[in-house]
């Protein structure tokens, strides 16, 4: 029946949400960050090491959108499993690339579940309708 339905997420919501964390624009710039533009960019890295702080961000931003097209995130259905691969013209930048983006999204999502519970929570806490909400039925409910 539908006994339970709606207390846990559904599967593929979860898997949902571990493709997006995946694809996210943030990650891709933790890889970045972590590697190194020069490292991941070689043939850009003059260009970067002379550009000022303003337009450095800029090819950072660019390199982000750049990694987006080399990396593919899917799921397969009816399965928990998601495939995930990384293009590049070299063998070894793109095992790097593709294990660092991993290691990067199990810090991340950490960081998504626990401190995105923290935020709901404080933001739910301080709602002052939950909180009129919660009075009443306490006491319409006194036995709960």
């Amino acid at each position: 029946g539908d006994a339970g339905k709606g207390l846990a997420p559904q599967n593929d919501l979860v898997i949902q949400t571990e493709v997006e964390i995946l694809r996210s624009d943030r990650l891709r710039r933790q890889v970045i960050e972590r590697l190194g533009y020069a490292k991941v960019f070689p043939k850009l890295a003059d260009k970067f090491a002379a550009a000022t702080a303003a337009k450095q961000q800029d090819m950072i931003a660019k390199g982000v959108v750049a990694l987006g097209t080399g990396l593919k995130v899917e799921s397969a259905p009816a399965t928990t499993v998601i495939h995930v691969a990384f293009q590049h013209p070299d063998a070894g930048m793109s095992a790097l690339i593709l294990n660092t983006l991993v290691q990067e999204y199990l810090v991340y999502r950490k960081q998504v579940l626990l401190e995105g519970l923290d935020d709901i929570a404080g933001t739910l806490k301080s709602d002052p309708a939950l909180a009129s909400f919660e009075g009443k039925m306490a006491e319409s409910r006194p036995w709960l």
